[in-house]
Protein backbone atom coordinates (compact mmCIF):
# COMPACT_ATOMS: atom_id res chain seq x y z
CA UNK A 1 0.00 0.00 0.00
CA UNK A 2 1.02 3.22 -0.90
CA UNK A 3 2.32 5.66 1.80
CA UNK A 4 2.53 9.28 2.51
CA UNK A 5 6.19 9.90 1.48
CA UNK A 6 6.88 6.89 -1.27
CA UNK A 7 6.85 8.00 -4.77
CA UNK A 8 3.26 6.32 -5.28
CA UNK A 9 1.84 8.51 -3.22
CA UNK A 10 3.07 11.59 -4.43
CA UNK A 11 2.72 10.89 -7.85
CA UNK A 12 -1.32 10.35 -7.00
CA UNK A 13 -1.52 13.91 -5.48
CA UNK A 14 0.62 15.36 -8.48
CA UNK A 15 -2.23 13.67 -10.53
CA UNK A 16 -5.34 14.45 -8.14
CA UNK A 17 -3.78 18.46 -7.78
CA UNK A 18 -3.64 18.97 -11.78
CA UNK A 19 -7.12 17.22 -12.51
CA UNK A 20 -8.44 19.49 -9.62
CA UNK A 21 -6.90 22.93 -11.42
CA UNK A 22 -7.66 21.70 -14.80
CA UNK A 23 -11.44 21.64 -13.51
CA UNK A 24 -11.70 24.42 -12.06
CA UNK A 25 -10.20 26.52 -14.86
CA UNK A 26 -11.90 24.75 -17.59
CA UNK A 27 -15.15 22.85 -16.33
CA UNK A 28 -13.18 19.61 -17.80
CA UNK A 29 -13.77 16.83 -15.37
CA UNK A 30 -11.06 14.22 -14.75
CA UNK A 31 -11.81 11.01 -13.03
CA UNK A 32 -8.99 8.18 -12.03
CA UNK A 33 -10.48 5.04 -13.35
CA UNK A 34 -7.56 3.08 -13.13
CA UNK A 35 -3.86 2.99 -11.76
CA UNK A 36 -0.80 1.22 -12.98
CA UNK A 37 -2.37 0.15 -16.04
CA UNK A 38 -0.67 -2.16 -18.77
CA UNK A 39 -0.47 -0.98 -21.80
CA UNK A 40 1.28 -3.51 -23.98
CA UNK A 41 3.70 -6.68 -23.26
CA UNK A 42 6.52 -4.38 -21.44
CA UNK A 43 4.74 -0.91 -20.61
CA UNK A 44 2.69 0.08 -18.21
CA UNK A 45 1.20 3.88 -17.93
CA UNK A 46 1.15 5.21 -14.04
CA UNK A 47 -2.81 5.67 -14.59
CA UNK A 48 -5.83 5.80 -16.84
CA UNK A 49 -8.22 8.89 -16.22
CA UNK A 50 -11.39 10.05 -18.23
CA UNK A 51 -11.93 14.08 -19.18
CA UNK A 52 -15.07 14.82 -19.46
CA UNK A 53 -16.10 17.82 -21.34
CA UNK A 54 -19.30 19.11 -23.74
CA UNK A 55 -21.17 15.50 -23.54
CA UNK A 56 -17.99 13.45 -24.53
CA UNK A 57 -15.23 11.33 -22.62
CA UNK A 58 -11.84 11.09 -23.54
CA UNK A 59 -9.77 8.69 -22.12
CA UNK A 60 -5.68 9.02 -21.55
CA UNK A 61 -3.16 6.72 -20.16
CA UNK A 62 -1.54 8.86 -17.77
CA UNK A 63 2.88 8.99 -17.37
CA UNK A 64 3.20 11.01 -14.42
CA UNK A 65 6.06 12.62 -13.52
CA UNK A 66 7.53 14.19 -9.77
CA UNK A 67 9.22 16.81 -11.66
CA UNK A 68 9.75 18.10 -15.40
CA UNK A 69 12.81 20.90 -15.45
CA UNK A 70 14.32 19.89 -19.15
CA UNK A 71 12.91 19.95 -22.56
CA UNK A 72 15.09 16.57 -23.07
CA UNK A 73 12.86 14.81 -20.21
CA UNK A 74 9.38 16.26 -22.27
CA UNK A 75 11.36 14.47 -25.75
CA UNK A 76 11.72 11.35 -23.29
CA UNK A 77 7.83 10.96 -22.12
CA UNK A 78 6.89 11.45 -25.60
CA UNK A 79 8.84 8.42 -27.08
CA UNK A 80 7.56 6.54 -24.28
CA UNK A 81 3.53 7.63 -25.05
CA UNK A 82 4.41 7.67 -28.94
CA UNK A 83 2.56 4.02 -29.40
CA UNK A 84 -0.48 5.64 -28.07
CA UNK A 85 0.30 9.48 -28.27
CA UNK A 86 -3.64 10.03 -29.56
CA UNK A 87 -4.89 8.92 -25.84
CA UNK A 88 -1.80 9.31 -23.92
CA UNK A 89 -1.26 12.62 -21.20
CA UNK A 90 1.67 13.89 -19.22
CA UNK A 91 0.80 14.90 -15.49
CA UNK A 92 3.81 16.70 -13.40
CA UNK A 93 3.45 19.45 -11.10
CA UNK A 94 4.40 22.30 -13.53
CA UNK A 95 5.74 22.79 -16.75
CA UNK A 96 7.19 26.68 -17.13
CA UNK A 97 5.71 28.65 -20.53
CA UNK A 98 8.90 27.61 -22.42
CA UNK A 99 8.21 23.62 -21.81
CA UNK A 100 4.67 23.72 -22.23
CA UNK A 101 5.35 25.40 -25.54
CA UNK A 102 7.89 22.86 -26.29
CA UNK A 103 4.99 19.68 -25.35
CA UNK A 104 2.74 21.51 -27.59
CA UNK A 105 5.48 21.38 -30.72
CA UNK A 106 5.96 17.75 -29.84
CA UNK A 107 2.33 17.05 -30.17
CA UNK A 108 2.45 15.72 -26.00
CA UNK A 109 -0.50 16.60 -24.10
CA UNK A 110 0.10 17.44 -20.43
CA UNK A 111 -1.71 18.74 -17.51
CA UNK A 112 0.04 20.08 -14.58
CA UNK A 113 -0.60 21.17 -10.72
CA UNK A 114 -1.08 24.83 -11.95
CA UNK A 115 -3.97 24.53 -14.41
CA UNK A 116 -1.46 24.74 -17.34
CA UNK A 117 -2.68 22.68 -19.76
CA UNK A 118 -2.31 21.02 -23.88
CA UNK A 119 -4.97 18.77 -24.44
CA UNK A 120 -5.90 17.85 -28.15
CA UNK A 121 -9.17 15.39 -29.34
CA UNK A 122 -12.28 15.52 -31.35
CA UNK A 123 -14.20 18.07 -29.88
CA UNK A 124 -11.37 19.19 -27.00
CA UNK A 125 -8.47 21.38 -27.48
CA UNK A 126 -7.08 22.96 -24.49
CA UNK A 127 -3.29 25.03 -24.25
CA UNK A 128 -3.03 27.16 -21.13
CA UNK A 129 0.48 28.41 -20.20
CA UNK A 130 2.12 30.68 -17.86
CA UNK A 131 0.30 29.81 -14.44
CA UNK A 132 2.34 30.44 -11.77
CA UNK A 133 2.90 26.33 -10.18
CA UNK A 134 1.00 25.74 -6.18
CA UNK A 135 3.04 24.83 -3.83
CA UNK A 136 3.16 20.63 -2.95
CA UNK A 137 4.04 18.16 -0.31
CA UNK A 138 7.86 17.52 -2.04
CA UNK A 139 9.60 14.18 -0.97
CA UNK A 140 12.66 14.66 1.08
CA UNK A 141 15.17 13.95 -2.04
CA UNK A 142 19.16 13.23 -1.94
CA UNK A 143 19.91 14.23 -5.19
CA UNK A 144 23.48 14.86 -4.30
CA UNK A 145 24.99 12.70 -6.84
CA UNK A 146 23.37 14.77 -9.91
CA UNK A 147 26.73 15.58 -11.64
CA UNK A 148 28.91 13.63 -13.95
CA UNK A 149 30.43 11.14 -11.94
CA UNK A 150 26.95 9.96 -10.86
CA UNK A 151 26.15 9.45 -14.01
CA UNK A 152 29.31 7.81 -15.68
CA UNK A 153 28.41 5.38 -12.94
CA UNK A 154 25.03 5.32 -13.42
CA UNK A 155 25.79 4.61 -17.62
CA UNK A 156 28.12 1.69 -16.67
CA UNK A 157 25.62 0.17 -14.18
CA UNK A 158 22.59 0.45 -16.86
CA UNK A 159 25.08 -0.88 -19.93
CA UNK A 160 26.11 -3.92 -17.34
CA UNK A 161 23.58 -4.11 -14.88
CA UNK A 162 25.68 -7.46 -13.11
CA UNK A 163 28.68 -4.89 -12.61
CA UNK A 164 26.17 -3.65 -9.89
CA UNK A 165 27.53 -6.54 -7.70
CA UNK A 166 31.21 -6.19 -8.33
CA UNK A 167 33.76 -4.68 -6.16
CA UNK A 168 34.19 -0.69 -5.95
CA UNK A 169 37.77 -1.18 -7.48
CA UNK A 170 35.86 -2.65 -10.62
CA UNK A 171 32.69 -0.61 -10.88
CA UNK A 172 35.61 2.42 -10.56
CA UNK A 173 37.67 1.87 -13.57
CA UNK A 174 34.96 0.78 -15.41
CA UNK A 175 33.13 3.64 -15.29
CA UNK A 176 36.52 5.84 -15.79
CA UNK A 177 35.58 7.38 -12.27
CA UNK A 178 37.55 8.39 -8.59
CA UNK A 179 37.00 5.38 -6.33
CA UNK A 180 35.99 7.19 -3.57
CA UNK A 181 32.90 8.31 -5.61
CA UNK A 182 31.55 4.86 -5.76
CA UNK A 183 30.12 5.01 -2.31
CA UNK A 184 28.81 8.30 -2.46
CA UNK A 185 26.80 7.52 -6.05
CA UNK A 186 25.80 3.95 -4.12
CA UNK A 187 24.28 6.12 -1.21
CA UNK A 188 22.39 8.22 -3.57
CA UNK A 189 20.76 5.37 -5.85
CA UNK A 190 19.54 3.84 -2.54
CA UNK A 191 17.75 6.98 -1.14
CA UNK A 192 16.07 7.06 -4.18
CA UNK A 193 14.85 4.02 -4.34
CA UNK A 194 17.32 2.87 -7.15
CA UNK A 195 19.08 0.32 -5.14
CA UNK A 196 18.31 -2.42 -2.79
CA UNK A 197 21.19 -3.68 -0.86
CA UNK A 198 20.84 -6.88 1.06
CA UNK A 199 22.79 -9.85 2.60
CA UNK A 200 22.36 -11.35 -0.79
CA UNK A 201 24.26 -8.18 -2.58
CA UNK A 202 23.04 -5.21 -4.07
CA UNK A 203 20.64 -4.80 -7.26
CA UNK A 204 19.12 -2.22 -9.17
CA UNK A 205 15.57 -1.58 -7.78
CA UNK A 206 13.93 0.38 -10.74
CA UNK A 207 16.03 0.24 -13.86
CA UNK A 208 13.62 1.67 -16.34
CA UNK A 209 13.09 4.90 -14.01
CA UNK A 210 16.99 4.79 -13.66
CA UNK A 211 17.47 4.77 -17.38
CA UNK A 212 14.62 7.49 -18.14
CA UNK A 213 16.46 9.76 -15.35
CA UNK A 214 20.02 9.17 -17.22
CA UNK A 215 18.87 9.82 -20.46
CA UNK A 216 17.09 13.38 -19.29
CA UNK A 217 20.37 14.36 -17.71
CA UNK A 218 22.64 13.30 -19.98
CA UNK A 219 22.39 16.64 -22.37
CA UNK A 220 22.97 18.95 -19.67
CA UNK A 221 24.97 17.15 -16.88
CA UNK A 222 27.57 14.82 -18.86
CA UNK A 223 27.54 15.40 -22.38
CA UNK A 224 28.65 19.39 -22.15
CA UNK A 225 31.57 18.10 -20.88
CA UNK A 226 32.77 15.72 -23.28
CA UNK A 227 34.26 18.44 -25.44
CA UNK A 228 31.82 18.19 -28.17
CA UNK A 229 33.02 19.89 -31.47
CA UNK A 230 31.10 19.76 -34.87
CA UNK A 231 32.00 19.70 -38.64
CA UNK A 232 31.04 19.78 -41.89
CA UNK A 233 31.37 17.64 -44.41
CA UNK A 234 32.13 18.42 -48.32
CA UNK A 235 30.58 15.04 -49.37
CA UNK A 236 27.40 14.77 -47.22
CA UNK A 237 27.53 10.83 -47.48
CA UNK A 238 30.77 10.87 -46.48
CA UNK A 239 29.88 8.99 -43.28
CA UNK A 240 28.84 5.87 -45.56
CA UNK A 241 31.51 4.32 -46.25
CA UNK A 242 33.93 6.09 -43.64
CA UNK A 243 36.88 4.00 -42.17
CA UNK A 244 37.36 5.15 -38.83
CA UNK A 245 41.17 5.11 -37.58
CA UNK A 246 42.71 2.42 -35.91
CA UNK A 247 39.56 0.38 -35.94
CA UNK A 248 41.48 -2.46 -33.84
CA UNK A 249 41.64 -0.08 -30.72
CA UNK A 250 38.16 0.89 -30.51
CA UNK A 251 39.18 4.64 -30.74
CA UNK A 252 36.27 5.93 -32.36
CA UNK A 253 32.53 4.71 -32.39
CA UNK A 254 29.60 6.18 -33.91
CA UNK A 255 26.45 7.60 -31.98
CA UNK A 256 23.01 9.59 -32.93
CA UNK A 257 21.75 8.77 -36.15
CA UNK A 258 24.11 6.66 -37.61
CA UNK A 259 24.71 3.59 -34.75
CA UNK A 260 20.45 3.52 -34.56
CA UNK A 261 20.45 2.93 -38.34
CA UNK A 262 22.90 0.29 -38.35
CA UNK A 263 21.37 -1.39 -35.25
CA UNK A 264 17.77 -0.81 -36.92
CA UNK A 265 17.61 0.20 -40.27
CA UNK A 266 14.89 2.16 -39.59
CA UNK A 267 16.82 5.41 -39.89
CA UNK A 268 18.29 7.64 -42.62
CA UNK A 269 20.99 9.54 -41.32
CA UNK A 270 20.85 13.30 -41.31
CA UNK A 271 23.67 14.02 -38.84
CA UNK A 272 26.52 11.86 -37.70
CA UNK A 273 27.91 11.71 -33.95
CA UNK A 274 31.40 10.36 -33.29
CA UNK A 275 32.45 8.79 -29.83
CA UNK A 276 36.34 9.09 -29.55
CA UNK A 277 38.53 8.14 -27.00
CA UNK A 278 40.81 11.16 -25.52
CA UNK A 279 43.92 9.74 -25.85
CA UNK A 280 43.20 9.35 -29.78
CA UNK A 281 41.19 12.16 -30.41
CA UNK A 282 44.05 14.54 -32.33
CA UNK A 283 45.34 11.49 -34.46
CA UNK A 284 41.39 10.47 -35.64
CA UNK A 285 40.26 14.07 -35.73
CA UNK A 286 43.36 14.45 -38.57
CA UNK A 287 42.77 11.67 -40.26
CA UNK A 288 39.17 12.28 -40.38
CA UNK A 289 39.71 15.86 -41.96
CA UNK A 290 42.25 15.06 -44.17
CA UNK A 291 40.51 12.03 -45.48
CA UNK A 292 36.89 13.63 -45.75
CA UNK A 293 37.77 17.37 -45.67
CA UNK A 294 35.67 18.07 -42.75
CA UNK A 295 35.48 21.65 -42.04
CA UNK A 296 35.01 23.57 -38.54
CA UNK A 297 31.05 24.39 -38.35
CA UNK A 298 29.23 25.83 -35.46
CA UNK A 299 26.12 24.37 -37.37
CA UNK A 300 27.72 21.46 -38.89
CA UNK A 301 25.90 18.23 -38.98
CA UNK A 302 28.99 16.31 -38.17
CA UNK A 303 29.74 15.87 -33.77
CA UNK A 304 32.72 14.73 -32.33
CA UNK A 305 32.78 14.27 -28.55
CA UNK A 306 35.12 12.51 -26.05
CA UNK A 307 34.07 8.90 -25.13
CA UNK A 308 33.28 8.47 -21.27
CA UNK A 309 33.12 4.72 -20.71
CA UNK A 310 35.67 1.44 -21.29
CA UNK A 311 34.14 -0.67 -23.54
CA UNK A 312 32.91 -4.40 -22.15
CA UNK A 313 35.02 -6.98 -22.58
CA UNK A 314 32.60 -8.74 -24.00
CA UNK A 315 33.11 -5.83 -27.37
CA UNK A 316 34.90 -6.80 -30.41
CA UNK A 317 37.20 -4.15 -32.12
CA UNK A 318 34.62 -4.94 -35.44
CA UNK A 319 32.08 -3.44 -33.30
CA UNK A 320 31.89 0.46 -34.08
CA UNK A 321 28.94 1.93 -32.54
CA UNK A 322 28.68 3.40 -28.99
CA UNK A 323 26.38 1.06 -26.47
CA UNK A 324 22.47 1.49 -27.40
CA UNK A 325 21.95 3.43 -24.32
CA UNK A 326 23.68 5.98 -25.40
CA UNK A 327 22.49 6.05 -28.81
CA UNK A 328 18.81 6.22 -27.34
CA UNK A 329 20.08 9.32 -24.78
CA UNK A 330 21.33 11.02 -28.45
CA UNK A 331 18.07 10.41 -30.46
CA UNK A 332 16.19 11.52 -27.65
CA UNK A 333 18.14 14.55 -27.32
CA UNK A 334 17.55 16.01 -30.67
CA UNK A 335 13.79 16.45 -30.02
CA UNK A 336 13.40 15.31 -33.65
CA UNK A 337 9.82 13.54 -33.74
CA UNK A 338 11.79 11.40 -36.94
CA UNK A 339 14.50 10.11 -34.10
CA UNK A 340 12.01 9.48 -31.36
CA UNK A 341 10.31 6.94 -32.87
CA UNK A 342 13.49 5.23 -33.91
CA UNK A 343 14.45 5.85 -30.06
CA UNK A 344 11.14 3.72 -29.04
CA UNK A 345 11.98 1.03 -31.48
CA UNK A 346 16.06 0.74 -29.59
CA UNK A 347 14.27 0.74 -26.38
CA UNK A 348 11.44 -1.85 -26.64
CA UNK A 349 13.96 -4.02 -29.19
CA UNK A 350 16.94 -3.72 -27.70
CA UNK A 351 17.16 -1.84 -24.28
CA UNK A 352 14.73 -4.09 -22.67
CA UNK A 353 16.34 -7.45 -23.25
CA UNK A 354 19.24 -6.18 -20.84
CA UNK A 355 16.89 -4.14 -18.51
CA UNK A 356 13.59 -6.29 -17.78
CA UNK A 357 15.14 -9.40 -16.22
CA UNK A 358 16.53 -7.21 -13.29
Amino acid sequence: MATRHDPQHHEREVLDTALKALGELTGIDGKVVATEARTSLRAKSDAVVDLKVAGQTHRYLVECKRSMDRASALALVRTQLAPHLDSGLLVAPYLSPQLAEHSRQLDLQFIDTAGNAYLKADGLYVFVSGRKPLTLPTQTSTRSAGNATAWRMAFALLCEPALVQAPYREIAETAGIALGSVGAVFQDLAARGLLVESARGRRLAAPAQMLDEWVAGYPSILRPKLHPRRFQATNPNWWQDASLADPTQLSAQWGGEVAAARMTGYLKPATQTLYIDPPAMRDTLRHLVTKYRLQPSADGSIELLETFWRPPPSQTARESLVPPILVYADLIATMDSRNLETANLIREKIIARVLDPL
